[in-house]
């Protein structure tokens, strides 16, 4: 018999006591969750015996086991391994512990878990905040596309510049040549550090960085895939 429900309530800190916002609270296994508030509170039904798992960008996930108390307060620690990520921007590279502009980055990870889609362009599609990717038909054989890094749609918006390993690129659709296999990261730049592109950067800078041979020992990796488009 499954055991009755408590509301479980507390706060959520960092390292120097200071609450922590938006923190998501969740059941381990379960359906649904909180946040917590601009106080750092939080809020929620939990079972004894279950797991409350407390996640938050930028620092290391706690699991908590829920005993007989009815308030648990939580500190987490910053994961140093997420700050000592290097992302590239138009001036070279940055931790992100120190990276204050508009850049957003997707992983290799992202188009591992699209599976078999063709196009860079169909996989990052409802991936980056802000970034709007439509396909000029849905006809066989016609692969035009845009992309607009602001969220703009009108005539008058401007592609971002793309760069593709140091290269500058004709338009938006190179993108779909590359084998989203090959692709290493993707960085989005939305504000003052795309400027030292100049104004064909006007509508930001999509820099893609592709995968280079490592130091080791031989890995082999094989994938298959067969996509059919036909006429509605």
């Amino acid at each position: 018999m499954a055991q009755a429900q408590k509301k479980i309530q507390g706060k959520v800190v960092d390292p120097n006591g200071e609450p922590l916002i938006g923190v998501n609270v969740s059941v381990v296994g379960g359906v649904g969750g909180t946040i917590t508030d601009i106080d750092g509170n939080y809020s929620i039904n939990a079972s004894a015996g279950t797991n409350l798992k407390f996640s938050y960008i930028g620092y290391k996930d706690q699991i908590i086991t829920v005993t007989a108390q009815s308030t648990i307060n939580v500190k987490l620690m910053e994961d140093s391994e997420l700050l000592d990520e290097v992302v590239v921007v138009g001036y070279g590279t940055q931790k992100k512990e120190s990276l204050t502009g508009a850049v957003t980055v997707v992983g290799a990870k992202s188009f591992q878990e699209k599976g078999g889609l063709s196009s860079p362009l169909e996989a990052l599609q409802g991936q980056v905040a802000g970034v709007m990717i439509t396909r000029g038909s849905s006809a066989p054989g016609d692969e035009s596309w845009s992309l607009n890094l602001r969220g703009s749609s009108s005539k008058n918006s401007t592609e971002p510049l793309i760069i593709i390993d140091g290269v500058a690129c004709n338009s938006v659709n190179d993108m779909r040549l590359l084998n989203p296999n090959d692709i290493e990261t993707i960085n989005f730049l939305k504000d003052g550090s795309a400027a030292i592109y100049g104004s064909r950067a006007a509508g930001g800078v999509v820099l893609i960085t592709t995968k280079k041979g490592v130091e080791g020992k031989v890995k082999v990796e094989y994938g298959a895939t067969a996509t059919m488009k036909t006429v509605a």
